[in-house]
């Protein structure tokens, strides 16, 4: 089965604390909400921007345009038990050749060490050995992100490596580490 069919087929992957599911549009203010909430610390880490409920909107355009076609699984977290929304997750950047991708979150502040991105990495891994039967998954954190290095360790990720100059964020130069998990 094509990689675009399995993305399609996905309405939710259920984690013990967190369910993730694919973007919506109708979700767009809370998303909007959460990155205003967040954007202090949030635009420190990563490269994009949402500073309008329409340029989520367009992120939710092109996240479902890349699920069709297989390019890009974007996927919102919510609290399994409140269904309150807590963040995003991505599987990308698939090899062609080698059965391998690297994954991405992000959790909004209020929520930030209560396990989300934990569990939420956890189920995206499992889905990712089990349906997508990739081999290994690639991460990366800023240097100054301990947060998330925490979350990667969590979840059985090893350190294999530093790229200085890794990632504009917002005008300033992020140093990533490197990770990588093998899932078989």
């Amino acid at each position: 089965m094509q990689r675009s069919e399995i993305f399609q087929k996905v309405e939710s992957l259920i984690g013990e604390q967190t369910i993730l599911k694919p973007w919506e549009s109708k979700i767009a203010d809370e998303i909007f909400e959460a990155t205003e909430e967040s954007r202090e610390k949030l635009y420190r880490f990563v490269p994009w921007k949402n500073e309008t409920v329409q340029d989520v909107k367009d992120f939710i355009t092109r996240s479902i345009k890349q699920r069709r076609e297989g390019t890009s699984l974007d996927l919102s977290i919510h609290e399994r038990s409140r269904q309150r929304f807590v963040g995003g997750i991505a599987v990308r950047k698939f090899d062609p050749f080698t059965p391998l991708c690297e994954v991405g979150y992000w959790i909004r502040s209020s929520m930030h060490g209560r396990g989300y991105a934990t569990d939420a990495l956890l189920t995206l891994l499992q889905f990712c050995r089990d349906k997508l039967e990739l081999v290994r998954v690639d991460a990366r954190a800023a240097v100054e992100n301990i947060a998330s290095q925490r979350v990667l360790i969590k979840c059985g990720f090893r350190e294999d490596g530093f790229k200085e100059k890794a990632m504009l964020c917002h005008g300033v130069w992020q140093d990533m580490k490197l990770f990588g998990k093998i899932l078989t």
